[in-house]
């Protein structure tokens, strides 16, 4: 097998493909990994009384990863990696006899993008210690 063979934008879910990559490349380790947590939940809230009402509204996202560090060598691993990431954003919204304002926009893309990047950086920052 050779890397031209295997596209190396394609998933790798197997060890020794990984490993025969990675020698073939010149590299001493792969790290090859799984997402193990992605998910957003919204918390909702409020209330009202006499024609006066309030709401937030409350999304978290969280993600986590493992890894694992495979020496080319011989294909064991060399060391496990963990991390995890979470962002959290709150909106409000008040009405008066039904006509009312706030803030209610929907950012579930930019809340996952940003635990991700947490995720990624405690991952390395574990490979690190």
């Amino acid at each position: 097998m050779t890397v031209d063979s295997v596209s190396l934008r394609a998933y790798v879910t197997d060890v020794s493909t990984a490993v025969a990559i990675g020698r073939e490349l010149g590299v001493d380790y792969v790290i090859m990994g799984s997402v193990t947590e992605f998910n957003i939940s919204t918390e909702r809230s409020g209330g009202g009384f006499l024609g006066i009402g309030v709401g937030q509204r409350e999304t978290t996202a969280n993600v986590a990863l493992t890894a694992r560090m495979i020496s080319t060598a011989d294909g064991a691993i060399v060391d496990t990696m963990r991390g995890r990431g979470s962002a959290g954003d709150r909106s409000s919204s008040v009405s008066i006899v039904g006509i009312g304002g706030g803030s209610d926009r929907n950012r579930e893309d930019e809340l996952m993008s940003r635990a991700v990047e947490q995720a990624i950086a405690s991952l390395v920052e574990d490979m690190n210690r």
